[in-house]
C-alpha cells in the first residue's frame, strides 16, 4: 500500500490494517532510488503475504538491501530470517537490541512465556539472530537518496529504534513501538520496558518537528503527525500514563 511515492506499507496484523498476518507489525519499504530499504518484517508466520504485498505496489522483494529492526520483539524482527535467506539483505538493529537478538537462551525463556499467555502458537521459535551492524544513537543511515537520523528511545524496550528523515518532502519518524496515533504507546509488564525512560523518550521526540508519524502499529498519520506525540508528551508531564495499545 502506498502511502507516499517512496514509501509502502507491506505489512500490518490485527494492531493495524490487517493486511497480511495477524500478528504482524506495520513494516515500511521505502525505495531508495539504489535499492530497498525495509523497516521491520513482521512475525514470520507467512512471509509470503509480505512479498505479495511488495510486488503489488511494484517491487522485487528480492531487491531488498537493508532490513532495519526498531526492535528485538517476535512480532518486528522474526520475519526477517525468511526475508533475509530471499533477498540477501544487511540487518541492522541497534546496539542494545542486537544483543537480545543474538541471546538464543533470553529469546527462547521470553517466548516460553508468551506462548504460555497464548500470545504465539506453541511451536513458535524466536531463533537467535545475529545483525551485519549496529548503530548508536545519532548515527546516520544512508542509502541512495535516503537519510534517516537513527533516535535511540528505550521505554518499550530497553533500546528501540526511531528513524527520522526527509521523504518526498514530508519530515517522516518511523516510531517503532514508541509512541502512536492519538499519543497512544505500548507500555508492557516485560523485562526490557522501563517507564521513565519511555517518558524520557516520549519528551524528546515531542521536540521534532514532523509531517508524518508511521509506526509499528495502528494507522500511519501522513500529515501533522507531530500533534499524535504531543499528546503522549502531555499526559507525561502531568505524571500520568498515556492510554497504551495493549
Amino acid at each position: 500500500m502506498k502511502l507516499t511515492d517512496h514509501i509502502a506499507l507491506v505489512a500490518s496484523g490485527n494492531n493495524g490494517l490487517s493486511i497480511t498476518h495477524a500478528r504482524d507489525c506495520n513494516a515500511y519499504l521505502i525505495d531508495t532510488g539504489d535499492g530497498l530499504l525495509l523497516i521491520d518484517a513482521g512475525v514470520g508466520l507467512d512471509n509470503r503475504l509480505i512479498e505479495t504485498e511488495i510486488k503489488r505496489d511494484g517491487f522485487d522483494p528480492r531487491d531488498i538491501r537493508k532490513i532495519i529492526i526498531t526492535h528485538a520483539h517476535a512480532d518486528h524482527a522474526v520475519g526477517t530470517v525468511g526475508l533475509r535467506q530471499s533477498s540477501g539483505a544487511k540487518l541492522i538493529a541497534d546496539e542494545q537490541e542486537a544483543k537480545v537478538l543474538g541471546d538464543a537462551e533470553l529469546l527462547t525463556d521470553t517466548m516460553a512465556q508468551y506462548i504460555e499467555a497464548k500470545m504465539y502458537p506453541s511451536d513458535y521459535v524466536f531463533p537467535a539472530i545475529a545483525v551485519d551492524s549496529s548503530i548508536r544513537d545519532g548515527d546516520v543511515i544512508l542509502m541512495g537518496n535516503i537519510a534517516l537520523e537513527c533516535l535511540v528511545c528505550p521505554g518499550h524496550s530497553a533500546g528501540g529504534l526511531c528513524l527520522f528523515g526527509m521523504i518526498d518532502g514530508k519530515r517522516v519518524l518511523f516510531s517503532g513501538d514508541v509512541v502512536f496515533f492519538q499519543g497512544k504507546i505500548n507500555l508492557l509488564s516485560t523485562f526490557d520496558t522501563d517507564l521513565l525512560a519511555y517518558k524520557q523518550s516520549i519528551m524528546r521526540l515531542a521536540g521534532l518537528e514532523l509531517d508524518a508519524l508511521l509506526p509499528g502499529h495502528l494507522q500511519p498519520i501522513l500529515n501533522d503527525g507531530a500533534s499524535h506525540i504531543r499528546m503522549a508528551a502531555d499526559k507525561f508531564s502531568e505524571f500520568i500514563i498515556p492510554h497504551t495499545l495493549l
